[in-house]
């Protein structure tokens, strides 16, 4: 699926390059974050319910 972003943004005729390029890190640096939080967010989950069940 990102690739397919990339390759679609890159292939965009009517942006400039530069913009294209912020974007296209924006948009990395925004996934990049989200997923972080999520797997820290699970791994905090997962250790909450082990702290309870003992």
């Amino acid at each position: 699926m990102v690739t397919a972003l990339l390759k679609h943004l890159l292939n965009c005729p009517h942006y400039p390059t530069i913009y294209n390029t912020i974007n296209l890190n924006l948009l990395f640096t925004k996934k990049i974050f989200y997923y972080y939080f999520l797997c820290n967010f699970k791994k905090y989950l997962k250790i909450k319910k082990l702290i309870r069940s003992r």
